[in-house]
Order: C-alpha cells, then sequence, then structure tokens
C-alpha cells in the first residue's frame, strides 16, 4: 500500500507544481488549463487504484486458478443470498476473499501488501477527490488574477 500512496503523494505535489508554475509562468491560469490539470490528476488517483485492483485479481488467479469466475460474481456483486447493493457486497466479497487469500498455504509476503492495497484502494481515489475539490474551491474563492475564463 505504502508504493501506491508514494505514487498518489507524488502526483498531487506534480498538481500543485504545474499550478504554482503556471501563475508565474504565463501571468495567469486559464480555466481550460486549470481543468486539463484537474482530470489529469484525479484520473491518476484511478488509475493507482486500478493497479491495486489489478495486482488482486492476479495474486488470487495465482492462488486459487481454478476460481476465477468467482472473482467475477464478487467483484460484479452478483453473489449467492445478496441482499445488499452491488458496491457494498462486492467490498465485503472482496474482503471475504482476502481473509482467504491470507490463509492460503501459498502465499508470499507479498500477499498481504497486495491485499491490504487493493482493499484500501477506495481511499485514494477519495483522497484525489478531497484534493481536487480543495484546489478548486480555493482557487475559485482566490481573486480573480489568478482564475480567468471562468
Amino acid at each position: 500500500m505504502a508504493k501506491y500512496w508514494k505514487a498518489s503523494l507524488l502526483c498531487t505535489a506534480c498538481f500543485w507544481g504545474v499550478l504554482a508554475l503556471a501563475v508565474p509562468l504565463r501571468g495567469n491560469l486559464s480555466f481550460g488549463f486549470f481543468v486539463v490539470c484537474w482530470l489529469s490528476y484525479y484520473a491518476s488517483g484511478g488509475v493507482l487504484a486500478f493497479r491495486a485492483a489489478s495486482a488482486f485479481q492476479r495474486e488470487w488467479l495465482r492462488l486459487f486458478p481454478d476460481q476465477g469466475t468467482r472473482y467475477d460474481d464478487v467483484r460484479w456483486g452478483n453473489v449467492k443470498d445478496n441482499f445488499y447493493p452491488a458496491p457494498c457486497s462486492a467490498r465485503a466479497g472482496f474482503r471475504q476473499m482476502g481473509r482467504e487469500m491470507l490463509a492460503s498455504p501459498d502465499k508470499t509476503e507479498e500477499t498481504a501488501q497486495i491485499v491490504q492495497a487493493a482493499l484500501c484502494s477506495w481511499q485514494l481515489i477519495l483522497f484525489h477527490f478531497a484534493v481536487c475539490g480543495v484546489t478548486a474551491l480555493s482557487l475559485l474563492l482566490l481573486p480573480g488574477q489568478f482564475l480567468n475564463n471562468v
């Protein structure tokens, strides 16, 4: 999980660095440039979360090669006796699958890191969403020389 958070913090530093350098270099921060930076930063959070989830899937299929359909059923919320909406049942299913992966005799020391990263990947997206929101609000509330064409 630490490598995804480090990558996320690096993306955050780059995002704020590009915005901070745009004002002195260009004299102002155009709305179009800000939107492109904002969407790129938010997408980087999604990419990091997707990488954590795909590592979880690869590790699951390595430990349990005959249960690929179970992974797809849990991912899309198609679990038997499912009374929860799909996102809630998918998170519960992934937690159960993580416990099974950690109890597997074939696990490696990297398995625990992969499980932890995948189960906390939603926090990366939430962090990127919060940073995007705070940055957008702070730039919109600043005087007009920083953000024009609004």
